[in-house]
């Protein structure tokens, strides 16, 4: 009998998911079905958690989210076992973190179809490679990640390849009534010119491509003027990511161009190129007139109090940036107090980074005296 006070329950006629039954002895025997699923249930349950934790990953039980990182297949193949028996995960952000091959991604789609995930994001940090059946190889992958796609209970994809396997960005799989999104990220370092012409290529055709991450991949400021001609006409990247790449001020001068026109993009960290006043002034002007971004990052570049005065202008007219990181850059009393001045009309911004700068004491008691009327910045 399961811990459920049956008397009240008889006395009021409502029994629940309360089943009775007579025994060869003349017996009643009640039973619960709600407990009998739970404790069913709850071992699986278990075995998920502890499938996690073993990963140092984290479950959210209360929205059913996952997100793990895979460092071996035989920790994949715990995971696997016990997510296709969990009721409880709706949402799987997992990243596949060691040399692995089409066997893992057939065992990972069989996991995925009995499970109750209906939310995937998927990294490929790295595939095991092996230049006699390089091509073979990419093909078998190929199909694997479509026989994902087109799992009947998933609702939302998001994929990010490593550089290995951008040929991948040409998945295209029929029109599929169940998926509601399907999009693609790039994660690749030190790539070649034609792996960036690729690149290129896909943005200017307006792919599913939504996040792009070029860290420390050396494109300078050739490789930043062929993405701004792309970033002009696309309407799909979100996230740009070019930290440690010496675009340098002309480079940044190309991206203020096409941040003057584009629509889509939230998020640009230009971190470590090598960026100087001029740069900063030319971004400043974009900042005018541009309606989507929301987060840039520039620190650990060149940018002086000429740099920042442009830059809190911008700050002004501005009506969407919510983080600006200028974070070990070479702003001082007179660029701290222009950036003081425009957050007190600037109704955005919610964090200002001006850590490692040569800000001094009376443009620090401005910056605070700024946040007093600025009712949204936070930092």
């Amino acid at each position: 009998m399961c811990g459920h006070p049956f008397e009240p329950m008889m006395k009021t006629g409502n029994l629940g998911t309360c089943t009775g039954s007579m025994s060869e002895t003349g017996r009643a025997k009640w039973v619960c079905l709600d407990c009998c699923r739970s404790i069913y249930k709850e071992k699986e349950q278990l075995a998920l958690e502890n499938a996690v934790r073993m990963n140092e990953g984290e479950y959210d039980s209360y929205l059913g989210k996952v997100t793990i990182t895979l460092g071996s297949r035989e920790r994949a193949k715990g995971l696997f076992d016990a997510l296709s028996r969990s009721i409880r995960v709706y949402e799987l952000d997992i990243t596949f973190d060691w040399d692995w091959t089409e066997i893992d991604l057939e065992a990972f789609k069989d996991a995925l179809e009995v499970s109750s995930v209906s939310n995937l994001r998927l990294e490929l940090a790295r595939a095991q490679r092996n230049a006699g059946i390089k091509d073979s190889s990419i093909s078998a992958r190929y199909e694997w990640l479509i026989c994902i796609i087109e799992l009947s209970n998933m609702k939302t994809i998001h994929i990010t390849l490593s550089q290995d396997l951008m040929k991948l960005l040409s998945l295209r799989p029929a029109k599929l009534a169940h998926l509601h999104k399907l999009t693609f990220g790039v994660k690749a370092r030190s790539i070649g010119a034609s792996e960036l012409q690729g690149l290129v290529s896909l943005l200017k055709a307006n792919t599913a491509l939504t996040n792009l991450s070029l860290e420390n991949s050396s494109i300078g400021k050739e490789g930043a003027v062929a993405l701004s001609e792309a970033l002009k006409t696309n309407t799909t990247l979100t996230s740009l990511n070019l930290w440690l790449n010496f675009i340098g001020d002309k480079g940044a001068l190309a991206l203020s161009e096409a941040l003057k026109v584009n629509t889509s993009l939230i998020t640009l960290d230009l971190s470590y190129n090598s960026i100087r006043d001029g740069g900063a002034l030319a971004l400043s002007e974009a900042l005018k007139v541009n309606t989507s971004l929301m987060t840039m990052n520039l620190s650990g570049n060149s940018i002086g109090n000429e740099g920042a005065l442009a830059l809190s202008e911008a700050l002004k007219a501005n009506a969407t940036m919510t983080t600006l990181d200028l974070y070990n850059n070479t702003i001082g009393k007179e660029g701290t107090l222009a950036l003081s001045k425009a957050l007190k009309v600037n109704a955005t911004l919610m964090t200002l980074n001006l850590d490692a700068n040569a800000v001094g004491d009376e443009a620090a008691l401005a910056i605070s005296e700024a946040l007093k009327t600025n009712a949204v910045l936070a930092k």
